[in-house]
């Protein structure tokens, strides 16, 4: 059901083909990133910047959904800019903003303001600004390209569906499923499902809804995507998978939201990932375990495997995608850094899962 505006996109996004990887001779690079989402490619662009020669695997191909909220914090969307510079334009400046949550529950609406408002980017979109970023920065980017194992050490030898590369670091930021890491255990006795898809909605309001049900809970908000103008709305959900399988299945758990998706007729195929894990993570804790902070280290750095280790699950307000974005370096200029206040009174434990590890924010200690 996508359709995508103006040109093929992927002509862009596969700057590099799979078979130009292919050869007796690999070139050796200063940091290899495995992974193009948000986190990889923001790590990726950083070190670019800073000098380093940086190669950008990515196992998918662009522009692509990925069950996601959708929403950008206030907080990061100067530095989504600096991130992007010239490559994407028109992207923020047309992006939505939302200036209003509202939570549903028990027959009941609580509202309340989003001072300053965030940002309703479709990953459709955010994903491939952030790679044709990296393309400009000069950062040799694969698409469709699997990285099967790594080898060796000073340099890595990476082995690939299309050849070996070789690189002095690594930052592994192909995310929680990846084919690089032993999959995490999962309770057997509870699941949870991510789904998500784009609606046409006759007419709705700048705010992220949060419908709570027994089981899980589902997050509207509009979106529209880079050109287009149609009403869009993203519906992401987060449910047990005794409760619900599907997303007309998550409407239908709550009165409000199931009067209202009436009205939608479907834009896109729905998206899902599975199983969620959970724990007592918060959320904002995943910005210790990104890997941007590794490129800071360079060309001292040998090794440095970073990933979505957090058991929290992708929210639908967003938080993680900001976190992915305020895990770059630049991020320690910032003076309002929550991330460093909560973790000060564990800076004195070596042991500690996070506070040790959050370099990317300890110039604001």
């Amino acid at each position: 059901m996508e359709k995508l505006e103006g040109r093929d996109r992927s002509d862009v996004a596969r700057s590099h083909s799979p078979a130009s990887a292919e050869n007796e001779n690999p070139e050796t690079f200063d940091l290899a990133v495995i992974g193009g989402g948000p986190a990889g490619t923001s790590a990726a662009i950083t070190a670019a910047r800073a000098g380093t020669r940086v190669l950008l695997l990515e196992r998918g191909r662009f522009p692509r959904q990925r069950v996601c909220g959708e929403f950008i914090s206030a907080e990061s969307l100067a530095l989504l800019a600096g991130l992007l510079e010239s490559t994407a334009p028109t992207l923020l400046d047309e992006a939505l903003r939302i200036p209003k949550a509202r939570l549903f529950f028990d027959g009941h609406i609580v509202s309340a303001q989003v001072d300053p408002p965030g940002a309703s980017i479709a990953r459709w979109d955010l994903d491939f600004a952030l790679w044709r970023a990296a393309d400009h920065d000069g950062i040799t980017t694969f698409s469709e390209i699997t990285v099967e194992n790594i080898a060796g050490a000073d340099p890595f030898c990476l082995r690939t569906s299309h050849g070996e590369f070789h690189a002095r670091a690594v930052i592994n930021a192909s995310g929680r499923w990846s084919n690089l890491r032993s999959r995490a255990r999962v309770d057997s006795t509870t699941k949870w499902l991510g789904l998500k898809g784009h609606f046409l909605e006759p007419s709705s309001q700048l705010s992220v809804d949060l419908y709570f049900f027994e089981g899980g809970y589902c997050g509207v908000q509009p979106v529209e995507l880079s050109g287009s103008q149609e009403g869009r709305v993203n519906a992401c959900a987060m449910v047990r998978a005794d409760v619900a399988h599907s997303l007309p299945e998550v409407f239908g758990r709550h009165p409000q939201l199931s009067a209202r998706a009436n009205q939608w007729r479907p834009l896109t195929e729905p998206v899902s990932t599975s199983p969620l894990i959970l724990s007592w993570i918060p959320s904002w804790a995943t910005a210790s375990l990104w890997p941007c902070a590794a490129a800071r280290s360079l060309p001292d750095a040998s090794r440095h495997f970073s990933d979505r280790r957090c058991r929290s699950p992708k929210p639908a307000c967003g938080t993680v995608r900001s976190t992915e974005i305020n895990s770059c370096p630049s991020f320690k200029t910032r003076q309002n850094c929550g991330v460093c206040s909560s973790f000060r009174a564990r800076s004195e434990n070596p042991s500690a899962t996070c506070c040790r590890q959050v370099q990317s924010c300890r110039g604001c200690w």
